[in-house]
């Protein structure tokens, strides 16, 4: 009896992890069919490509405050999502 009531605990929990990990499945191959590469492997890419040149993976400072004064910008008009 100890046993069953066990499995009939967990059955709630499996079913979130399986619909979490359908889900996370399913928003990642929609963004990658749409031509959008996850975050972090487009930053683990531009840093290794720059590092296989023998380049800095980092910004310089000027690349950085053009950024930065971008966002400010946006968010001085108000605009929350970036368009490429």
């Amino acid at each position: 009896m100890f046993v069953v009531g066990r499995i009939y605990q967990a059955v709630p929990i499996a079913a979130f992890v399986v619909w979490a990990a359908l889900v996370g499945a399913g928003l990642l191959a929609a963004t990658v069919r749409g031509g959008i590469e996850p975050v972090d492997y487009r930053t683990y890419h531009r840093a290794a490509s720059a590092l296989a040149r023998g380049a800095s993976p980092y910004q310089t400072p000027a690349q950085s405050l053009t950024l930065w004064r971008s966002y400010h910008r946006l968010d001085a008009a108000h605009v929350w999502c970036v368009v490429r």
